[in-house]
């Protein structure tokens, strides 16, 4: 009879899991160019975001300045109505304006959120070989303007 020391048996261990293949230099260089379009996309929104506020901001100035005019209008005299209404009108117009570049701004930024997701699920963790790593920034760095 044969004794094992404990915790010691005849099993082999299960083998190791198959390690992904390494990404060719073509995928490696497609990451990087989407990386690179995300971050122009994500400068791209945070200008038109800035953009919007500024507008938006402005438009509470020119509606304040509007409710205050209402509150001294003399609607005696000929055509002050009709000239504050239309000023209204106005205002309401970019109101409307901003609300749907906003509209527009969520559906963007949702597409955007899509694709740096999309993106993560094919770059992350990508393995790629030395030489190929080093070849692909070197033809980056080459196509880069200076």
């Amino acid at each position: 009879m044969l004794l094992l020391p404990a915790g010691l048996s005849w099993a082999q261990s299960a083998p190791a899991p198959a390690q992904p293949p390494l990404a060719t230099r073509a995928e490696y260089t497609a990451c990087l160019d989407k990386a690179d379009e995300l971050a122009a996309s994500r400068k791209a929104l945070q200008a038109r975001k800035t953009e919007h506020e500024a507008a938006v901001n402005q438009l509470q100035e020119d509606v304040s300045a509007h409710v205050q005019a209402g509150i001294a209008l003399d609607v005696k005299k000929k055509g002050a109505l009709e000239g504050y209404n239309n000023n209204g009108a106005m205002l309401n117009a970019r109101r409307d304006k901003l609300n749907a570049s906003a509209d527009q701004f969520a559906k963007d930024v949702a597409e955007h959120n899509r694709l740096g997701a999309e993106s993560g699920k094919q770059c992350t963790g990508m393995k790629i070989a030395t030489e190929d790593r080093q070849a692909v920034e070197k033809d980056r760095a080459a196509r880069t303007p200076k």
